[in-house]
């Protein structure tokens, strides 16, 4: 089970986290269009627009609809794939569809098999929220192993044989994808102090998951 997989999967993680949680730090304010770092008596100026500019927000929706949901979640996490299944369908069909709302599946990791399906689902950007999906309704079939390895493997046989083309390795460890994904999970930390998954924002505001399912705090 993926209970065996804590100890190596919460070292690594949490080092991962820290070094991205301690170089954004370093950055204190912002000169025209580029992000200013300093560490030292050394000065940066980084574009925002390049950091991320080819990985996109995996969205479900109209991008001009009233109302914004923001999803923070784990791929491990068995009430984040409930939500996928039991919740996010009738969401769909009822006001995604209409264009009442879009929703902002964003990453918050809680262990290295979630960050490395997280980067998996990054990997091809015209059918991320489909790999997303697949994964939350399938997530007994790859989420087991007594090392990291055996999950990353049952991933990639899984998302093969359901026809998806990933150049798994490469993905696995493209380091700017990696980033993305442990930078959502400080931001939700940061802006939203989200602190397990699944949490919902709608509106910039923060509400319990069984709000989500009472159709009329949508309207």
């Amino acid at each position: 089970t993926i209970r065996s997989l804590e100890p190596q999967m919460h070292q690594e993680f949490a080092l991962k986290v820290n070094k991205i949680f301690h170089i954004s730090l370093k950055f204190k304010f912002k000169h025209g269009k580029n992000l200013v770092m300093a560490s030292g008596n050394r000065i940066w100026f980084i574009s925002v627009t390049s950091a991320y500019a080819e990985i996109k927000r995996i969205v479900s929706g109209n991008q001009n609809a009233k109302i914004t949901i923001i999803a923070y979640e784990s791929l491990t996490c068995s009430h984040c794939a409930n939500f996928h299944k039991d919740v996010y369908p009738s969401l769909k069909k009822d006001f995604i569809d209409t264009g009442l709302v879009k929703i902002e599946f964003r990453h918050f990791p809680l262990d290295i098999a979630a960050l490395n399906a997280s980067k998996i689902s990054l990997c091809k950007q015209d059918q991320s929220l489909e790999i997303l999906e697949k994964l939350y309704n399938n997530q007994q079939a790859w989420i087991k192993g007594k090392e990291i390895e055996e999950v990353n493997n049952n991933i990639k046989e899984f998302l093969k044989n359901a026809g998806f083309d990933i150049d798994f390795e490469k993905c696995i460890n493209n380091k700017e994808i990696e980033d993305y994904v442990l930078n959502d999970r400080i931001e939700g930390t940061k802006n939203f102090k989200v602190n397990s998954t699944p949490t919902i924002i709608i509106n910039n505001k923060k509400l319990s998951l069984i709000h989500i399912s009472e159709p009329t705090r949508l309207r």
